[in-house]
C-alpha cells in the first residue's frame, strides 16, 4: 500500500486554513442555507426515565442534556452521498445543511453539530483509517481534524461555532513535468521529480529524487529573486530545511528538504496559484 508523509495533508490546511479565518466562513457556509433557516442548538433539561426498580434511592436525578431539534419542515435535509466521499463513515449525527459540492478534485458538504459529536465523528473518521498524528488540534478560533489513508486520500474535518464542514480528497497523481507552462516566473529546480499529486487546496506538490542542500540553498535563493519574498518563512524544523513565500500576484511556493538520511535528502516542493488558494478558502467553515 502506498505511503504518503504526513506533510503533504498538512501542505492542504496551511494554504487554505491559513490565510482566512473560521469566523468569516462560517458565515458563507450558514448563508448557504439562509433561505431555510435551521433551527439552533438548545440546552434543555431532560428528566431521565425510571422504571419502578429505579426509583428510591438508585433513581437517577434530571440532567443536563443537549438536545439538536429536528429540522422544520421549512428545512431541506441533504444526504450522505457515501460515493462521493470514498472511504468516510456516514455522519450521523452531524446535520448536513448544504448540498456536496465539487472543487478542486474535492468534495465537501456544511454541516451544524454540537462540539461533542463533532468531536465524535473526528474519531470515526480516523477509525476509517484516515490517520493523523496530531488528533483534533484547535486552530485559527476552530477546530480541525486532518487525516490521509494508506491510498493517499485525504480528508478534513473542520469546525467553529457550531458549523463545520466535511472535506474529501482522493489521491490524484499528475505528470511529474515542471509546470513551466502556469509558472513561467518560476526557476526549474535541478532536481529530479519522483512523484507529483494535485491537492483539492488547488496546490500542485511534488516529491523529489535526492536533492543535494547546497542545490537546495540555491534554489531558494533564486525563488527570491524571480520576486517570491512576500510573507517569507524559511529556516529549519529538526534539522530539515524549509522555505515559503509569496509573490505580488498571491501565488505561492513551499518547498522542504528531508535530512532524515543526511546522505540521500529528498525534498518537497508545493505550488499554489493564487485564485486556486481563494477557492479553497471559499470552502471551509
Amino acid at each position: 500500500m502506498r505511503k504518503k508523509p504526513l506533510y503533504l495533508i498538512v501542505c492542504i490546511f496551511i494554504t487554505t486554513l491559513f490565510s482566512g479565518c473560521f469566523a468569516e466562513a462560517v458565515d458563507r457556509v450558514l448563508g448557504s442555507a439562509s433561505e431555510n433557516p435551521v433551527t439552533p442548538v438548545s440546552t434543555e433539561t431532560v428528566p431521565t426515565q425510571t422504571t419502578p426498580a429505579q426509583t428510591g434511592a438508585s433513581a437517577q436525578p434530571t440532567v443536563q442534556a443537549t438536545v439538536v431539534p429536528s429540522p422544520s419542515s421549512a428545512q431541506e435535509i441533504f444526504v450522505w452521498e457515501a460515493a462521493r466521499f470514498g472511504g468516510l463513515p456516514k455522519p450521523d449525527k452531524l446535520q448536513l445543511i448544504t448540498p456536496v459540492a465539487a472543487e478542486e478534485g474535492g468534495v465537501y458538504q456544511g454541516f451544524l453539530a454540537t462540539e461533542e459529536d463533532y468531536r465524535a465523528y473526528a474519531k470515526a473518521v480516523e477509525a476509517a483509517g484516515f490517520v493523523s498524528e496530531e488528533g483534533v488540534i484547535a486552530e485559527a478560533g476552530g477546530l480541525l481534524y486532518a487525516g490521509m489513508n494508506a491510498g493517499g486520500d485525504g480528508a478534513v474535518i473542520s469546525f467553529a461555532d457550531g458549523a463545520g464542514a466535511i472535506q474529501y480528497w482522493p489521491y490524484a497523481p499528475v505528470s511529474p513535468e515542471w509546470p513551466s507552462g502556469e509558472w513561467p516566473d518560476l526557476p526549474v529546480p535541478d532536481v529530479a521529480i519522483a512523484e507529483a499529486e494535485a491537492t483539492g487546496g488547488g496546490s500542485y506538490i511534488y516529491q523529489t529524487e535526492v536533492w543535494p542542500s547546497e542545490d537546495f540553498i540555491a534554489y531558494r535563493e533564486w525563488c527570491k529573486e524571480a520576486g517570491y519574498t512576500l510573507e517569507l518563512v524559511e529556516g529549519e524544523d529538526d534539522g530539515d530545511l524549509l522555505f515559503s513565500a509569496f509573490n505580488k500576484a498571491g501565488d505561492q511556493i513551499m518547498i522542504e528538504l528531508s535530512m532524515t538520511d543526511p546522505q540521500h535528502p529528498t525534498g518537497i516542493i508545493v505550488l499554489t496559484k493564487a485564485q486556486g488558494r481563494a477557492a479553497a478558502r471559499g470552502r471551509l467553515p
